[in-house]
């Protein structure tokens, strides 16, 4: 209590300290002065008060800001202190000590290509000093793979409960295991200029299952006084392939660092989609059979109807679909704003989408971040039919112990057919995706390694054909909707080089 006192005390008087300089004018040398005093003497927080003071006043140099920087960096400020450090940059370009102070403030805030960019310019004896930096034409690999597992099969896959007496055929597709993973490297290819590549391979399993009415047999003979009945039951089969839907997937980004703390990047994924499709050949055959042998007449007579025959087709479909988009980020103090736009196909179908994002750092640090961002889609289908729509995504990630983080993220708006994160992440699915939960653990082992362990939970939907005879023995059919969950666990290495 004393000590929280004594600090309320100190605060205090620092502000009326500060109230009478503003009240009587502050002059270059006293701001010079002071600030440099607070500096040496290590009083942070006196400093920032004090210099943005001096600031609203119209006083504006190297050493202000550069002192600013530095109490703003020691309090692990790192935006903040990147933003007066950027700003005595503008009045010296060749200090190197400000230099490495810039590659640190960004790096500290994962803001690769400007610690990059900032580091480039120190020279080298110097460069090699500075914590965690490779100066190298490959910069990265970051590995990664996982496996998703859901309960389509065992929610969805009993065609018998939906049958009745007046079905004859039920075609379902149920998703099953799929298995992923990821390779990539990151290049520098100059000190403004940066690319990451990459391959991803996914095999995703599928259970076709069919139930279907095929003939008429006997059931059962029953003798009346003046005739004999004829009862029939229906034949059902059923048939179940197991298929898959294989991908292969390439991924270029390229990172341009533009002047004002812009970054340009522009994108393409193109995914080469493998899969087996069965086409079911139905042949119906008009047949006959007795319904009831009458004794008074001793005449048969007979009823017609249909009996079906399906054949199943297996042949090799292929898609070559792609993602082509550009993204723009400005960081701004404790923010970062992003925007961008991309043109797709994917399933047959188009998109054009736009793409907005903030990411926001509260204490200026990695320990407590969070972003959010929303996509609009429009899509036009094979069959010209448009539709759009709305995503959204949250993130929040926070410092569990020093190198250690922890994030958790949602995502809503129907995701299939979309994706995110610069198109790294595709959701090229034909079922609706109603939303997603993600938690993501992140461990730096040290400043060359790091890895990770990732989680997904999914609600999707799902739908199949359900084909009947109503009340005039006419062949309709109706959608039957189904939902399943799939989870998902996937790991990630990053090495730096």
């Amino acid at each position: 209590m004393r000590k929280s006192a004594r600090k309320i005390l100190l605060l205090g008087l620092l502000l009326t300290s500060i109230s009478s300089f503003a009240d009587e004018g502050l002059d270059f040398v006293t701001l010079d002065k002071e600030t440099y005093r607070y500096y040496q003497e290590g009083k942070w927080d006196s400093l920032i008060l004090l210099g943005n003071e001096g600031l609203s006043q119209g006083f504006d140099y190297f050493y202000l800001r550069y002192r600013m920087g530095i109490a703003y960096y020691t309090l692990e400020n790192y935006s903040k202190a990147e933003k007066h450090f950027q700003k005595a940059h503008e009045f010296n370009q060749s200090d190197e000590t400000l230099l490495s102070y810039l590659y640190y403030t960004n790096a500290f805030l994962n803001r690769e290509n400007q610690a990059a960019y900032y580091a480039r310019q120190i020279k080298p004896d110097k460069r090699k000093e500075l914590v965690d930096f490779r100066d190298s034409f490959v910069e990265k690999i970051y590995l990664e793979t996982g496996f998703l597992g859901g309960d389509d099969l065992e929610k969805n896959g009993d065609l018998a409960r939906d049958w009745t007496d007046s079905t004859i055929y039920i075609e379902n597709q149920l998703s099953d295991n799929t298995f992923y993973t990821h390779g990539g490297l990151n290049f520098r290819l100059g000190p403004r200029l940066g690319l990451y590549a990459a391959v991803n391979y996914i095999r995703k399993e599928k259970t076709n299952k069919y139930r279907y009415y095929t003939d008429l047999e006997l059931d059962e003979i029953i003798d009346t006084e003046y005739t004999r009945d004829y009862y029939y039951k229906m034949i059902h089969e059923e048939k179940s392939f197991s298929s898959y839907v294989k991908q292969l997937q390439f991924y270029l980004k390229t990172d341009l660092l533009l002047e004002k703390d812009w970054t340009l990047s522009p994108y393409l994924h193109y995914l080469n989609v493998r899969y087996k499709k069965f086409d079911v050949l139905y042949s119906p055959h008009e047949e006959s059979a007795i319904a009831y042998y009458d004794k008074t007449q001793m005449d048969s007579v007979y009823f017609d109807y249909i009996r079906n025959q399906y054949k199943f087709k297996r042949k090799d479909t292929s898609l070559n679909d792609y993602i082509l988009g550009i993204s723009a980020v400005k960081h701004l103090d404790c923010f970062s704003f992003s925007m961008g736009a991309s043109v797709s196909r994917l399933n047959f179908n188009d998109q054009l989408a736009l793409h907005a994002g903030l990411t926001y750092f509260p204490f200026g640090n990695l320990k407590l971040y969070g972003s959010t961002n929303v996509s609009y889609y429009h899509e036009k289908s094979i069959n010209d039919q448009t539709d759009s729509k709305i995503l959204f995504f949250q993130q929040a990630g926070i410092q569990v112990v020093p190198r250690l983080w922890l994030e958790g993220s949602f995502g809503i708006g129907g995701l299939e057919n979309t994706y995110r994160e610069n198109a790294f992440v595709v959701y090229n699915v034909y079922d609706k995706i109603r939303y997603l939960l993600e938690a993501n653990l992140i461990l730096a082992l040290s400043g060359q390694l790091e890895i990770s362990i990732r989680y997904q939970f999914r609600e999707k939907e799902s739908s199949y054909v359900h084909y009947y005879n109503d009340y005039m023995e006419k062949t309709v059919y109706n959608i039957i909707d189904t939902r399943y969950n799939e989870q998902m666990i996937i790991g990630g290495l990053i090495w730096m080089f």
